[in-house]
């Protein structure tokens, strides 16, 4: 039975908060206009941020899935809609917004189901859920000969390979399939590959997506130190994931096999200054100081890879590494040190430092005051320039005595 999507003129919005270049000039991101078959898609925002020309969007939706921080969003064509049409655990066959004239095709086989977009708009998340549960097949016979393929290839490959490899930490991955050979043929299935329980997926993905959510109590309380923080946003795919992973219960599963992003953090070169912290644009990164102890905190599974954190540190003290994790969407401690509080700001101090301040604010500190700079500039010497100059000897005005002034020493001459 053929089922889709009302429409395929799907209408794009535009979340510039979200964007890269508007948290930092330095932001050398152009994922969206690269992949935009239609270049409706152009950086000449304020700060390079993109700009949407609705005369030449192809609504492709492929801009959905190529921004990494979920900058594009559309109404009319949900991942959690499309989730929620597809029920049951039937085979399901998803095609792509272009009928190609084979209309008849879609009732034909599995339960097919039209999407209003292309394949490459779905997320790595959707693509995990829907074939967690389910044998789901991508009807990619068409894709290579199709004029907008060149332009989303790269999205939709990277999407299409992350959620195999996380289909693979469950056992999985075979339910993942290609009807003609496009990504999955070079990914390699492990032995012994096969379907997760579906009892299981079922009830995860109906605590998922129904009732009440709740989140899972963290064993200790923690507020992280607050810079001035910025918005932050976390794609909504990493939102379900983390829920569908606490419930699940992967980690013993053996999902960690996924390689998630690692921050590493130098602890010599690390000065606790917070910049990745403020930078960070979904949140991955914590700072904590409690009970005398800094503590640098990284969430693997929120962390967009966008590289601004590294790009920012100004002591170079970040790199980035990738592996599995047991849990990754809790918090992992990328190191701790003794530290105290800053006398100025209140930000960590870390041990080691003899100064009070932290090293923003006894940079500060030791800047020249204004006034100073303005007598620099006009070549006029402070009252404590002089008196250094002339000895140390204190340098004061003396008024001229007057007719009328009190004699001192009998002689009517002052000392």
């Amino acid at each position: 039975m053929a089922t889709g999507d009302r429409t395929n003129k799907i209408v794009i919005e535009l979340h510039g908060e979200r964007c890269l270049h508007a948290r930092s000039v330095g932001s050398a991101c152009s994922l969206c206009a690269d992949s935009c078959p239609g270049t409706a898609l152009r950086l000449e925002g304020p700060g390079g941020a993109p700009v949407i020309n609705p005369a030449r969007c192809m609504q492709c939706g492929q801009c959905l899935t190529a921004c990494p921080l979920e900058v594009f969003e559309s109404p009319s064509f949900t991942e959690r809609q499309l989730v929620n049409r597809i029920k049951g655990e039937e085979p399901v066959s998803l095609r792509c917004f272009l009928p190609y004239g084979q209309l008849e095709a879609l009732g034909q086989g599995p339960r097919t189901y039209q999407l209003g977009a292309c394949l490459a708009s779905l997320s790595p998340g959707v693509l995990f859920e829907l074939a967690l549960s389910r044998p789901c097949e991508l009807r990619t016979e068409r894709c290579e000969s199709c004029g907008l393929f060149a332009r989303l290839r790269p999205t939709f490959e990277a999407n299409v390979t992350a959620a195999f490899r996380m289909l693979h930490g469950v056992r999985a991955s075979a339910n993942l399939t290609e009807s003609a050979p496009l990504f999955l043929p070079r990914l390699t299935v492990p032995q012994g590959d096969s379907p997760l329980a579906a009892p299981s997926a079922r009830a995860s993905i109906r605590a998922l997506f129904g009732g009440v959510r709740r989140q899972a109590s963290p064993a200790k309380k923690r507020s992280p130190l607050a810079l001035r923080q910025r918005s932050k946003h976390v794609p909504a795919w990493r939102r379900r994931a983390a829920e569908l992973w606490t419930r699940q219960g992967f980690s013993a599963s053996g999902a960690c096999d996924f390689a998630w992003p690692e921050l590493v953090a130098d602890p010599e070169k690390c000065r606790a200054c917070g910049v990745c912290m403020q930078m960070c644009p979904t949140g991955s990164i914590s700072h904590y100081l409690e009970d005398g102890v800094f503590s640098h905190v990284f969430v693997p599974g929120t962390c967009v890879n966008c590289g601004l954190c590294l790009a920012v540190c100004p002591e170079g003290a970040l790199s980035r590494d990738y592996r599995a994790f047991a849990h990754p969407f809790q918090g992992v401690e990328c190191f701790s040190r003794d530290a105290h509080r800053c006398e100025r700001c209140g930000m960590p101090v870390l041990s080691g430092a003899d100064d009070r301040l932290c090293p923003p604010c006894a940079a500060e500190a030791a800047r020249p005051s204004l006034v100073s700079r303005i007598r620099a500039q006009l070549g006029v010497e402070s009252p404590a320039e002089r008196s250094a100059r002339e000895g140390g000897r204190a340098w004061e005005v003396v008024p001229e005595a007057r007719d009328d002034a009190p004699k001192v020493n009998g002689e009517g001459e002052r000392p």
